[in-house]
């Protein structure tokens, strides 16, 4: 049995004005529905029905969404984006949780496609994706163009399972392979993604204030974009679709979304306000049938959790109590009567609330049990390192980090912990020479570029201290002091050709980035 329904896209005229940027009122409304509504003319979409769970077949009518963003100005604006983002509000940069995320989400990923009928290429392939944790209570996520997908600390502690986190950021994934954001954008007037970024990053921004939200909410109903509400829902329940057989692929439980949909919508009765969730991914009677309809086509996959995903919330638990003797607290309750998930998790959480409120003894004896029944866990090891460093048992600390490091040479929490060890030691030589071997881990890594500009001024190389604060400044969305380290370093003595001419390219790059930001 064939079904095939299909629906005109409407192409807008673009007006190309030069590399200055134009934003009107309209492109700014347009780019605020982008985020809130994912608006987006329906696709045309088979669905083959047979034996086998169904799958979605596109047309091959081309990406139509490269005729304003291509694939290179969709990083650019999802990389401006970050920074801007990291500006602005609290994204987790905790290597744990953000090293455990992008595992899933990596997972996820390498068993997405688009698919056509010509070609069924995995979107990771084409597209890197970047996942992060936005310290935020409410229940959200959004995806924005060059598949940077972030989920809020809340919606991760809001679910049951790991399968749940999977279906929602399975989820997310979709609205990334299929453009569904980089195709809205083509309805706007001509913008370099750097100023795209901007407005995107305002919104995001909003979202963590009920007021400006609404405020944002209510731009979006006003003017010319309200006719394009209508498209939201087949941008929802295409993303449903795609999810779920994303999640059976990776090895998930595919019912898991719309059981998270089916309580997140039972759940918002007992809100004053409904979560943030049901606001950017609507939710309705009919769209949690369609899901659960596709996902019973599969047959029955029970997941078991990973420690991992029970170790983050634990830590996000600790992380969002503003008291920590109240984590303390919660999870002496837990383990004493039995209320947990998982036994570890609860132990953990009660190793770092204890790290948070000083009570290092407890913390020591605690990481000790769990390091009993589970030695080489990488999170262990590297607490106990932490809990030495902050005891005042530095060189200790530093044989644990070095000697962890040599079974997982590429963890970042393990790095992180070892180069700030070094420094206290006072030797930032070992720290330049640590980081020096891990150049591709620097790129994108603001506490690593801190920490090398600290270890390089510390054996007097000013010029690459400031050369590495720039980077630092510049991943989190300072410009102003990124541009102004740069100009400093250039005015220093003792620079070779090299040097001079990276340090030049690199000012010129963001000074080009700040005019644009002006003319937003």
């Amino acid at each position: 049995m064939k079904i095939q329904t299909t629906c005109p896209a409407k192409r807008s005229g673009i007006r190309k004005r030069g590399f200055r940027v134009h934003i009107t009122l309209q492109s700014k409304m347009i780019l605020l529905a982008l985020v809130f509504m994912t608006t987006l003319p329906c696709l045309a979409r088979e669905y083959h029905i047979g034996e086998e769970p169904m799958d979605i077949m596109l047309p091959d009518m081309g990406d139509s969404s490269e005729t304003v963003l291509s694939a290179a100005d969709e990083q650019r604006l999802g990389e401006a984006f970050m920074r801007e983002v990291r500006a602005k509000i609290s994204v987790v940069d905790k290597p744990e949780v953000s090293d455990y995320l992008n595992s899933l989400g990596y997972r996820l990923a390498s068993h997405s496609e688009r698919r056509n009928s010509k070609r069924a290429a995995p979107v990771a392939s084409k597209t890197g994706f970047t996942f992060f944790v936005v310290k935020d209570p409410a229940i959200n996520a959004f995806a924005v163009p060059g598949g940077f997908i972030g989920i809020n600390a809340g919606l991760i502690l809001a679910t049951d399972s790991e399968s749940d986190l999977a279906a929602v950021l399975a989820h997310e994934i979709a609205h990334i392979s299929q453009h569904h954001a980089a195709r809205s954008i083509q309805l706007a007037d001509a913008m370099h993604p750097l100023a795209m970024a901007g407005i995107l990053a305002a919104i995001i921004v909003g979202t963590q204030s009920g007021q400006a939200g609404q405020a944002a909410m209510t731009a979006v109903a006003a003017g010319s974009v309200q006719k394009q509400i209508d498209f939201t829902r087949a941008h929802e329940e295409e993303a449903d679709r795609l999810g779920i057989g994303t999640l059976f692929a990776a090895g998930f439980d595919p019912r898991a979304m719309p059981n998270f949909f089916e309580r997140m919508q039972t759940a918002h009765r007992y809100y004053s306000e409904p979560p943030e969730f049901l606001s950017t991914h609507p939710v309705t009677v009919s769209r949690i049938a369609d899901s659960r309809n596709r996902a019973e086509q599969y047959p029955y996959r029970q997941h078991t959790d990973s420690l991992a995903y029970h170790l983050v919330r634990a830590h996000l638990t600790v992380m969002m109590e503003k008291d920590p003797r109240q984590s303390v607290k919660y999870f002496d309750d837990a383990l004493r009567n039995g209320k947990y998930r998982n036994r570890m998790g609860a132990r953990y959480g009660l190793v770092l609330a204890s790290m948070a409120a000083g009570d290092w003894k407890r913390a020591k004896t605690e990481i000790m049990k769990l390091l009993e029944t589970e030695p080489d866990q990488v999170a262990f090891r590297a607490r106990l390192a932490d809990i030495e460093f902050a005891t005042g048992h530095v060189h200790k600390a530093i044989r644990r980090y070095a000697d962890a490091l040599l079974l997982y040479p590429e963890s970042r929490l393990l790095t992180l912990g070892y180069a700030r060890a070094l420094l206290n030691a006072d030797k930032p030589e070992k720290v330049v020479a640590l980081l020096d071997r891990r150049e591709s881990a620097l790129t994108g890594d603001s506490a690593l570029q801190k920490l090398l500009a600290m270890a390089f001024s510390r054996t007097g190389k000013e010029v690459e201290a400031k050369a590495a604060l720039a980077e630092h400044y510049y991943l989190d969305g300072q410009l102003n002091m990124a541009i102004r380290q740069l100009r400093m370093a250039l005015k220093l003595p003792n620079r070779d050709y090299y040097q001079n001419s990276r340090m030049e390219a690199r000012l010129q790059q963001f000074e080009e980035e700040q005019s644009l930001r002006k003319d937003d």
